[in-house]
């Protein structure tokens, strides 16, 4: 399973960018895993009321919700404690190809095997993240940064969406678009 994660900022075209990327794969064949991770504490996926809820209120640990075109598998409790070996598994135990990750970048950005694209909304922005997030394949600009005539930073290439997609796709291992 090759794993992609998206790093970058609030409203640097992530959502965006990991979008476009599993559209592409699927397209060519792969099957696709995501992961979003999401900060607020409060989150939660299960609604206020309903039965899955009302099962989890009762004391459930573990609530499993199916439908007749969907699984849902809902974990209460802390999940501090979490490692990223125990999500990767998850995904693993699916079969599938690509595992396409948004944030977790504390968890992610030194471990080896993991494909990093930085996402940015400015040249300035990429140049911050380069600095904390190590061996990225490409920063991915939503703003056409190629304008002012720069293809590269540090020698990591800088692309712009949609435009570079194939070269996005090449630099992932993925078939182009």
């Amino acid at each position: 399973m090759r794993v992609v994660i998206f790093l970058g900022y609030n409203d640097s075209g992530k959502t965006s960018a990991a979008v476009r990327v599993v559209e592409q794969l699927v397209k060519a064949g792969m099957k696709v895993g995501t992961l979003k991770h999401i900060h607020d504490q409060d989150f939660t996926i299960d609604t206020v009321g309903k039965d899955t809820w009302r099962h989890a209120m009762a004391g459930a640990s573990t609530v499993v919700a199916l439908a007749p075109k969907e699984l849902a598998i809902i974990d209460k409790g802390d999940t501090g404690n979490l490692t990223i070996d125990n999500l990767l598994r998850i995904f693993s135990s699916r079969h599938i190809d690509y595992l396409i990750i948004e944030g977790l970048y504390r968890k992610l950005s030194r471990r080896k095997g993991v494909t990093r694209i930085l996402c940015a909304k400015t040249l300035e922005e990429a140049k911050e993240l380069l600095s904390t997030h190590p061996r990225p394949v490409c920063t991915v600009c939503i703003l056409n940064t190629k304008d002012g005539g720069e293809t590269a930073i540090e020698g990591i290439p800088v692309l712009v969406l949609p435009e570079d997609m194939k070269k996005l796709m090449d630099l992932i291992g993925g078939s182009g678009a």
